[in-house]
């Protein structure tokens, strides 16, 4: 390869380093799909310490229909497993013994936190319209990144990030951990090496 040959190489991958930014992308979407993974299948926080545990207190009567559409928690049943009331009216709704127990009827972790029931506030996070899948935001080829954009009700969901925090005890959660930061300096050293291979 001649100087010149050398030369209009490099100057490529320089241009394509500040249009696309490859070793960035890559690095940034490695982080945010380990820091999902953490989250939302691990149920751990930033050290690493499972998030916490469902509650186990108060019962409750949910919905079958709408919000609560899971067929598991199908036909409405009262506390003693009755269908109809003592005056002869069908139940609209399903007794649960505490949150633990509905996460338990409809297929869902009873004990471990990971925040997962309808999917909606996952998604968010992971900004994906699926329930995988994890993709930061490109704001453009050199800036990354991940936000709450939905809101539930009255609160948004980064709001809500915030509620959770302060519940589980004031610990992060939904920040990268020290492991996930260096995972990302580490793939984007890798990535940067392999961008600039001739």
């Amino acid at each position: 390869m001649t100087t010149d040959q050398f030369i209009s190489k490099l100057k490529k991958k320089l241009r394509d380093l500040e249009t696309e930014n490859r070793p960035l992308k890559i690095a940034a979407l490695a982080t945010h799909q380990a820091a999902s993974d953490r989250i939302f299948v691990k149920g751990r926080n930033t050290s690493n310490d499972q998030i916490g545990t469902y509650s186990l207190s108060p019962s409750m009567y949910v919905t079958p229909e709408g919000y609560w559409d899971f067929a598991k928690l199908k036909p409405p049943k009262g506390k003693y497993g009755n269908r109809v009331f003592n005056n002869g009216k069908d139940h609209k709704s399903r007794w649960v013994a505490h949150y633990s127990s509905l996460r338990g009827l409809i297929g869902r972790d009873p004990i471990k936190v990971d925040f997962f029931i309808h999917g909606d506030f996952r998604s968010d996070y992971m900004n994906s319209k699926g329930v995988s899948g994890a993709e930061p935001i490109k704001v453009d080829a050199n800036f990354y990144k991940v936000e709450f954009s939905r809101s539930k009700k009255d609160i948004t969901h980064a709001e809500l990030a915030e509620v959770f925090e302060a519940k589980y005890g004031n610990i992060k959660i939904f920040t990268l951990s020290k492991q996930e930061i260096e995972l990302f300096y580490k793939v984007a050293a890798e990535e940067f090496k392999k961008q600039f291979e001739l």
